[in-house]
């Protein structure tokens, strides 16, 4: 009696997880659409049907993984960050060899700015140096 609900329920769970990663494949899709759309047309003009259209979804996953077109924005955002902060960490361990942290530092970062859907939007050249800067000070 026990056996089909056990059956049932490892069906289930093996569902549920293929569900949860083609969400966050879904996700991620609809990240780098609504980057691609950003960068090149600017938030005025990108709505969420074209982030749809270039994810190639409907609306309803967007609005299932974000609240609004503003916490879409501020999530692309984040996401195009995340190899600047990866590079300021990388190099903050390199506080032994200042010079050498910088030199590493410039050619990464400049190598980062050549990949359009890197940096499309949000970077400025200041505030990533001086935090870099300032990481490499301890302050």
């Amino acid at each position: 009696m026990f056996v089909p609900f056990f059956c049932g329920l490892r069906r289930w769970i093996g569902f549920m997880r293929r569900t949860k990663e083609d969400a966050e494949k879904t996700r991620q899709t609809v990240l780098e659409a609504a980057l691609k759309l950003f960068s090149r047309d600017g938030y005025s003009l990108t709505t969420l049907s074209l982030i749809a259209k270039e994810a190639g979804c409907s609306r309803g996953p967007i609005y299932w993984h974000f609240e609004n077109k503003d916490d879409l924005y501020e999530a692309v955002l984040a996401y195009s960050q995340e190899p600047l902060e990866a590079l300021v960490t990388e190099c903050s361990g390199m506080r032994e060899t200042p010079i050498e942290a910088m030199d590493h530092f410039i050619e990464r970062w400049l190598g980062l700015l050549a990949i359009p859907a890197t940096f499309g939007i949000g970077v400025s050249c200041g505030l990533p140096l001086y935090l870099f800067l300032r990481t490499l000070r301890g302050r």
